[in-house]
């Protein structure tokens, strides 16, 4: 496998687990204003 491609898939994956992981909290943080 390309090192270049491997890095991108790994930070797709990372963005995606954060987002999953952040939208929640964003959610409850815009429901307590």
């Amino acid at each position: 496998a390309v090192p270049g491609i491997e890095r991108t898939t790994t930070a797709l994956a990372m963005r995606e687990l954060v987002t999953h992981r952040l939208t929640p909290l964003l959610h409850r943080l815009a429901d307590d204003r």
